[in-house]
């Protein structure tokens, strides 16, 4: 139970009503009983947020730059350690009192101040949805043209800046992920306890078989000029 099924429960005894501007269902106050998110859930959170193709295209940049493999980790390893710890301090006082971002900062902004950071929040977050879906598309496209070769021939013009292929992938993406959030949080949440794993393991069996694969190149090459 929040704290919006108690308000509501003494509005309709007071037969008052409470303004949708400023106490919603989403901004309700949450009990300790009520909260769902663990820390697991937590993880799976910041592995989502490690994890991504924004960050994958960002190391193949610093390839590019010429950075060498261990400092590229060193880089990730300290970004993911900052970023942990950045997660954990925006989210204590929320953690601490069950109220919501857009509420919290009503201390500092004011109650129509608080819009603008919430506002701000929020085109981040479309421009990095856009991103995201951009990049997974540009893999699922290149991924069904080694698949299903006919494709190419979807693959060759360009309106926008993407082919009618990577419309479609762009497209699909996006409406799979509206559905999901569609759901809500709790759907979400689901979401990401099997898509943390699932994108770890993924990415643990592509290293190993990259170092099996590059090693075994290498004792062939080195077989082959053995006298």
């Amino acid at each position: 139970m929040t704290a919006l099924e108690d308000r509501r429960s003494s509005a309709e005894a007071d037969g008052t009503a409470t303004s949708s501007g400023l106490y919603t269902y989403d901004l309700a106050p949450t009990k300790r009983e009520g909260r769902r998110w663990g820390a697991y859930n937590v993880f799976t959170l910041w592995a989502n947020d490690v994890h991504s193709l924004g960050n994958y295209a960002f190391a193949i940049g610093l390839f590019a730059l010429g950075l060498n493999v261990w400092g590229i980790l060193a880089a990730f390893a300290l970004a993911s350690v900052l970023l942990f710890l950045l997660l954990t301090l925006s989210g204590f006082m929320g953690h601490k009192t069950g109220v919501p971002f857009p509420v919290m900062s009503r201390i500092a902004f004011g109650i129509k101040g608080a819009k603008i950071p919430a506002a701000v929040r929020g085109i981040v977050a479309i421009a990095w949805f856009g991103i995201q879906t951009y990049l997974a598309s540009a893999v699922l496209s290149t991924l069904l043209v080694a698949m299903f070769p006919d494709l190419a021939r979807l693959d060759t013009n360009s309106l926008l800046g993407q082919s009618t292929l990577g419309w479609i992938t762009f497209l699909v993406l996006w409406a799979v992920q509206v559905v999901i959030v569609s759901y809500g949080m709790q759907m979400i949440r689901r979401y990401m306890a099997f898509a943390a794993p699932t994108t770890l393991l993924t990415m643990c069996a592509l290293a190993v078989w990259m170092f099996v694969r590059a090693e075994r190149v290498k004792s062939q090459k080195f077989s082959t000029n053995v006298p």
